[in-house]
């Protein structure tokens, strides 16, 4: 997908990706302000190209494999913020996410609301140049570690339960 870069298309600012097959697809996401994936993505994975630092990604459903690729990683304070966000009362299960060259990563992770007790979502987080994550949010995360080595600094103190049927199980973070 290349709309960003069509003359005829002013505006654009939100690329949802909604994948419902298991053909890899690519995007560039040059001038957008913000990337969704939702829908299911089985085997083929979705990536962003050219994504400015500022963007952000959302995963709506589960996915098995997002890559962004930054248009410029030579600075040294990148951040990049990503949200795990749940409509529903299940696990939101994001899959292998990479994200490359990007020192600060801050997942956020959102339920359901209110009357939806927390549940634990799941990523595989591929950022090899990332010395800091910080997790927030309503939910608990499991993050597998692939690779990561330069991590210096995980704060989950922000993950805190909005509902009364929250517990500490769903409020966990590993």
């Amino acid at each position: 997908t290349a709309l960003a870069a069509e003359p005829k298309i002013t505006g654009f600012e939100i690329l949802q990706v909604a994948a419902t097959n298991n053909t890899a697809t690519s995007h560039n996401a040059h001038t957008l302000k913000a990337l969704e994936v939702a829908g299911s993505n089985n085997t083929g994975g979705t990536t962003f190209t050219n994504v400015a630092a500022g963007v952000g990604l959302t995963v709506l459903t589960a996915q098995t494999t997002t890559t962004v690729n930054l248009l410029d990683t030579t600075g040294t304070a990148d951040v990049f913020n990503l949200t795990l966000s749940n409509a529903t009362g299940a696990a939101q299960a994001a899959g292998t996410v990479t994200i490359a060259g990007v020192e600060t990563i801050n997942i956020t992770t959102v339920d359901a609301g209110a009357a939806t007790a927390a549940t634990v979502d799941t990523i595989t987080l591929v950022a090899t140049s990332a010395t800091s994550v910080t997790v927030s949010g309503n939910n608990g995360l499991n993050i597998t570690n692939t690779g990561n080595t330069a991590i210096t600094s995980f704060d989950a103190s922000a993950v805190v339960g909005n509902d009364t049927n929250d517990t500490a199980t769903g409020l966990a973070v590993t």
